[in-house]
């Protein structure tokens, strides 16, 4: 069995800066979460989930379910 894993990102980037990740061939959904535009999308086994929150952009990768991902960004507050 292969063990749960994610991780957590906060970035406070100056000038709206921006991330990059390889989408190539991966289906992105566009979802509101907590009043904002987020994105998700899966590759191989690993969720992706990114949104701006309070000027500060979040990142959640991990090898959860859907559910609990979003789960985890709900819950995070400044």
């Amino acid at each position: 069995m292969i063990g749960l894993k994610f991780d957590v990102k906060l970035f406070s980037l100056p000038n709206e800066g921006k991330s990059y990740y390889d989408t190539e061939n991966t289906n992105i959904e566009e979802i509101t979460l907590k009043g904002s535009q987020a994105y998700m999308w899966q590759t191989d086994d690993v969720i992706y989930l990114i949104w701006y929150q309070d000027g500060v952009e979040c990142h959640i990768v991990g090898n959860l379910s859907r559910d609990e991902i979003l789960k985890i960004a709900e819950n995070i507050s400044k």
